[in-house]
């Protein structure tokens, strides 16, 4: 019952800055995304995340928030929907037709069902508990085909446990958002699946927008992307991971 991956990955021209964690200055911000190798070595994540070990430790009782289409939960309040861990593995191994992906807010609901796992200050010195900003990284659980749709927010490190994810990433440039408004492209104007999105769009992104980023991302590495900049994810595998986002002084 490990995480499954897609038969069908398209090929790409991967064009993204590489680095190993090992190497890593910690000094953000980095001016542009950059992909990170290794980066989960100071995790104490493990065998515990997969999926058959997850139907039946600590954390399969637990409450998750979950989406039915391809945008992250805007709040994460008690009138949303949620599913507990163990039932959302039962789901994905149900192969259902149904768009469910977990976004949750771990830092606000999970009861440090990974904090403790982290090690936040090996990533992150400055990272705040109480920062409002910070409280809005997400712990993720998606199906292959899910995703989020083009997006933006502030300074974010997407950790990837177990996957294979597709990262599309625009440069906030004056042309690339004028390009976004006149499409009609703002996040909540955006709904349906992700990857239909992607197979209409993908070739006028790639040919219209200035200096797109495109890469993969694999198990145990680390995306980070620039406040601002626009991004397109789309899951060629089951997966599961956690994002923390920061502001900076």
């Amino acid at each position: 019952m490990d995480w499954k991956f897609s038969e069908q990955v398209p090929e790409i021209i991967d064009n993204i800055i590489v680095l190993d964690y090992r190497n890593l200055n910690l000094n953000y911000p980095y001016k542009i995304p950059i992909k990170i190798k290794n980066g989960l070595i100071d995790c104490n994540l493990n065998y515990q995340w997969l999926k058959s070990e997850l139907m039946k430790n600590e954390y399969s009782e637990i409450n998750v928030y979950y989406s039915n289409n391809s945008q992250s939960n805007k709040q994460n309040f008690e009138s949303e929907k949620t599913i507990k861990i163990k039932e959302y593995i039962e789901f994905l191994n149900s192969n259902s037709d149904q768009y469910k992906y977990i976004f949750h807010k771990f830092i606000m609901n999970m009861e440090n069902l990974i904090l403790k796992e982290i090690n936040i200050n090996n990533y992150l010195p400055t990272f705040d508990l109480n920062n409002l900003s910070c409280k809005l990284s997400e712990f993720y659980i998606g199906g292959i085909k899910t995703g989020t749709h083009l997006h933006k927010h502030i300074n974010v490190l997407n950790f990837l446990i177990y996957g294979k994810k597709l990262w599309i990433i625009i440069p906030p440039t004056k042309t690339n958002k004028k390009l976004i408004k006149e499409k009609n492209w703002d996040y909540f104007n955006l709904s349906g699946n992700v990857y239909d999105f992607y197979l209409q769009n993908i070739n006028f992104i790639l040919e219209n927008f200035k200096n797109v980023f495109i890469t993969y991302q694999e198990s145990n590495e680390i995306i980070y992307i620039p406040k601002d900049y626009f991004h397109l994810v789309v899951n060629f595998s089951e997966n599961i991971g956690f994002t923390l986002r920061f502001p900076f002084n």
